[in-house]
C-alpha cells in the first residue's frame, strides 16, 4: 500500500489510470489541466522509486488531426500491455499512450461508414485485443464489431451481429452493449453481453448462438443512465499481476 503525493498546481484532475508493465512494476498516470494553462498534460508516478513523487512526462495533449478540437474521453481508457487507448467524441480518431515510452499517438482512422459515429456503443478489450462498436452500425438489430490489427495499421469487422430473427421488420431497436466478456479457457468463445427487448441475453461470437440471461426491469432514470454510455456501467473481470484470481458463483 502506498500513499499517493499530492498532486501541486493543479485546476483539474481528469482521470487517473495505473498501468501493469510487469510483475512489481507499475506506473500511475494522471491526466490533468495545469492551473493558468489551457491544454491538458500528463504526469506520471512510479511507485517502487523512492522518492516518491509526481513526474512531468513534458507531452501535451494534442488535438484531434480530423476535428482540430480535443474530444478524448479520458474517463474510461483501455489499458492493454503498457498502452492506454482513449476513445473519443464525435471523431473517428482515437488516441493512445505508450506507458513505456511516455509519448502520445493517433491510431488509424476508422473505416467508412464506421467513422460517422457520435458515440460508441462498446470500446474495450478481449483476450488481448481492443475492440469497438460504433454506434452508427446499429441498424434494425444488425450491427458490427470492430478489431484493431495487434501492429495498429488498421480497424477490420471481427464479427457481424444479426439479430432481426428476434425483433419485427419494423421495430427500431435501442441495442445497449454491456460486456464483452472472453470463455473461461484460452480456446473458448467470446460472448457479447447486450440488453435489447428488456432482455439481457449472451450472444456467442463464434456460432450467433443466443442466449436469455434476464428480463431487466429499468426504471426511466436506470435506462437513461445505461443508453448514455452503457458499458461505463459493468466491469467484467480482468487479471492482473498482482492481486489473485478471483471467482464467483
Amino acid at each position: 500500500r502506498v500513499r499517493i503525493p499530492v498532486l501541486i498546481n493543479v485546476c483539474w484532475v481528469i482521470s487517473m489510470h495505473i498501468s501493469f508493465l510487469a510483475p512489481g512494476r507499475h506506473k500511475v498516470i494522471a491526466v490533468y489541466l495545469p492551473r493558468y494553462c489551457d491544454r491538458l498534460q500528463l504526469l506520471v508516478l512510479e511507485p517502487n522509486q523512492n522518492p516518491l513523487q509526481w513526474r512531468n512526462t513534458g507531452v501535451e495533449i494534442p488535438c484531434d488531426p480530423v476535428t482540430g478540437t480535443e474530444v478524448v474521453n479520458y474517463w474510461y481508457g483501455v489499458d492493454m500491455d503498457g498502452v492506454i487507448y482513449w476513445p473519443c467524441y464525435k471523431s473517428s480518431g482515437l488516441m493512445f499512450f505508450d506507458v513505456r515510452e511516455e509519448t502520445v499517438h493517433w491510431l488509424p482512422e476508422v473505416p467508412h461508414p464506421y467513422n460517422k459515429f457520435s458515440g460508441l456503443a462498446y470500446f474495450g478489450e478481449c483476450k488481448g485485443n481492443l475492440r469497438m462498436v460504433a454506434d452508427v452500425s446499429m441498424r434494425r438489430g444488425t450491427f458490427d464489431m470492430l478489431e484493431l490489427k495487434t501492429d495498429r495499421s488498421m480497424w477490420f469487422i471481427k464479427y457481424h451481429i444479426d439479430l432481426t430473427g428476434r425483433v419485427s421488420r419494423d421495430e427500431n431497436l435501442q441495442i445497449l452493449v454491456l460486456a464483452l466478456l472472453p470463455g473461461e479457457e484460452e480456446e473458448s468463445d467470446s460472448y457479447l453481453v447486450i440488453h435489447f427487448l428488456r432482455e439481457v441475453v449472451s450472444i456467442n461470437l463464434r456460432d450467433g448462438t443466443i442466449r436469455k440471461l434476464c428480463d431487466l426491469g429499468l426504471r426511466t432514470t436506470e435506462s437513461r443512465l445505461l443508453r448514455s454510455e452503457p458499458w461505463h456501467y459493468v466491469h467484467p473481470y480482468r487479471q492482473n499481476p498482482v492481486y489473485p484470481r478471483l471467482t464467483a458463483s
